[in-house]
C-alpha cells in the first residue's frame, strides 16, 4: 500500500514539475523575431511596444506583445501573427488576409475586423465590431459563424 502511495505522490509531483516548465519571460522589443518587428512596423508604425514576453515550453513557443494603442498580438516562434486583438478598434484592413476581406465586403459591407486568430491548422476566426465571429479554413473558405 505504501509503495502505491509513493508512486502516486511521485506521479503528481512529476506533473507539477512539467506544469512549472512553462516560462513567460519579458524581453526587449528589439529581441523579437525580425518577422514580428516587420509586421509591427508595417501595420502599426506609430505604435510603441509596451510589453513583450516570450513563452517557451515543451508544448509551445510564442511571443506576446502589447502596444501603447491597446492592441495585443501573439506571434509564433517564427514571428508570424497567430492572434491580433484590437479590443473593439479596427485592425488594419491590409493585415487581414485578402480573400477574407473580399468575402466580408460582400457579406458584411462596412464591417470592421476587431480581432482575428489563426489556429495551428491555419483556420481563421475573425470577429467584427458587431460581435459576429466568422470562421474560415486555411484556404480562406467560409465555414460558418459563431
Amino acid at each position: 500500500m505504501k509503495k502505491i502511495l509513493v508512486l502516486i505522490c511521485a506521479a503528481v509531483l512529476s506533473l507539477g514539475a512539467l506544469a512549472d516548465d512553462d516560462s513567460r519571460q519579458p524581453i526587449e522589443s528589439k529581441k523579437l523575431p525580425n518577422m514580428t518587428l516587420n509586421i509591427l512596423k508595417s501595420y502599426y508604425p506609430d505604435a510603441q511596444v509596451v510589453t513583450a514576453t516570450r513563452e517557451k515550453s515543451k508544448i509551445k513557443h510564442n511571443y506576446e506583445v502589447t502596444l501603447d494603442n491597446g492592441v495585443d498580438l501573439t506571434f509564433d516562434k517564427d514571428g508570424q501573427w497567430t492572434r491580433v486583438d484590437a479590443h473593439g478598434e479596427a485592425i488594419p484592413t491590409r493585415m487581414v488576409p485578402g480573400k477574407i476581406v473580399m468575402y466580408l465586403s460582400k457579406s458584411e459591407p462596412g464591417a470592421v475586423v476587431t480581432r482575428m486568430e489563426k489556429d495551428n491548422l491555419n483556420n481563421y476566426e475573425i470577429e467584427l465590431t458587431s460581435g459576429v465571429i466568422y470562421l474560415f479554413d486555411k484556404q480562406f473558405v467560409y465555414m460558418g459563424t459563431k
